[in-house]
């Protein structure tokens, strides 16, 4: 489970041939010119977020930049390009911005803010804001609570970001030996989960509705993985089957846990193939326990809709040829 990542380095660049300095970022580097909001979404861990100005104030602000670019690459490899390309001459000056962390946690993040806020005297302010204020010793750390193995929006931010006077290597080595604490410090009770997750389907194919479990639990990075084991599962009294058993161990509560394995116990075509049994503290987890479905009326094909929604079409795609592999078998 990914805690902590880097993010990408802005770097403020002042030239008086700023559509020409552009149009070489995106011929030459595979640069994108693309607003604010999109550019910080568009750009990945070690990239570079390029503000280009025209020469000015000694302080430069997002809100000075003609052009924001977003390369696919670390700071370092497109200073080089400068060079070694000869358009150096379209460059005035070059400065390097804060770094960038993201924090993933569970909650609203407020004890963790707090924390952070004592530890480094950090304080909170807009990304943008941030961006401008920052020096290139500095770091803006970010909170969120979606998987970090994905691009995050402005919209999934956990409270405002924080501009730590601390460089960013340096930090985060310092979070990421701080990666269980950070992410427990944010949960209600403080604790993780330890579940057992059974699997049963009456066509003995077991092996692909793993693959499709394992698919979901991946895609939202949510725990890991303890065990796997075959076991007996008691369905009624007086009678059991086997299934395949995992043990999970996760932040996340039971009831969004169950709330994912009812949305894959349904094919696409609203039938139900397998059934996925989930017990915590020796308790089986039912579909009408609090806070697993929104509404009783709520359907289990309405919630398989809703899971899938939230999947990547990478992830799509593989969960329809496994349905497709499940179809054939039949």
């Amino acid at each position: 489970m990914l805690f902590i990542r880097r993010g990408a380095r802005n770097v403020f660049i002042r030239s008086r041939f700023i559509p020409e300095l552009a149009d070489y970022l995106s011929s030459s580097m595979e640069g994108r010119v693309l607003p604010f909001n999109e550019a910080w979404t568009e750009v990945k861990e070690l990239q570079s977020l390029l503000f280009i100005t025209p020469p000015g104030p000694e302080k430069t602000l997002v809100a000075d930049a003609e052009k924001i670019v977003m390369v696919p690459r670390e700071a370092s490899r497109v200073f080089a390009g400068f060079f070694n390309s000869g358009i150096r001459d379209l460059i005035e000056n070059v400065q390097l911005g804060p770094g960038m962390i993201l924090i993933r946690i569970v909650g609203d993040g407020v004890q963790l803010e707090e924390e952070l806020k004592g530890k480094y005297g950090a304080p909170s302010m807009g990304l943008a804001e941030a961006i401008s204020e920052g020096e290139a010793d500095d770091t803006i750390l970010m909170m969120t609570n979606k998987p970090l193995s994905k691009a995050v929006t402005l919209e999934e931010l956990i409270r405002q970001p924080l501009l730590v006077r601390e460089p960013t290597h340096q930090l985060y080595l310092d979070l990421r030996s701080q990666g269980a604490h950070l992410i427990t410090q944010s949960l209600e009770d403080k604790q993780w989960y330890e579940m057992r997750i059974n699997i049963y389907d009456a066509d003995d194919h077991y092996e692909v509705h793993y693959e499709r479990l394992q698919a979901v639990l991946s895609e939202f990075d949510i725990g890991m993985i303890l065990g796997e084991t075959w076991t007996r599962d008691h369905a009624l009294a007086l009678m059991s089957v086997l299934a395949y058993q995992v043990r999970l161990f996760t932040p996340e509560p039971p009831e969004r846990i169950k709330r994912i394995l009812m949305g894959l116990e349904y094919d696409l075509r609203g039938r139900r193939f397998v059934d996925m049994d989930l017990y915590y503290r020796n308790r089986k987890v039912g579909k009408n326990d609090k806070r697993v479905r929104k509404a009783r009326t709520e359907t289990r094909p309405e919630i398989r809709d809703e899971l899938y929604r939230s999947l990547s079409q990478d992830t799509l795609k593989y969960l329809q040829r496994l349905e497709e592999v499940l179809g054939k078998k039949r």
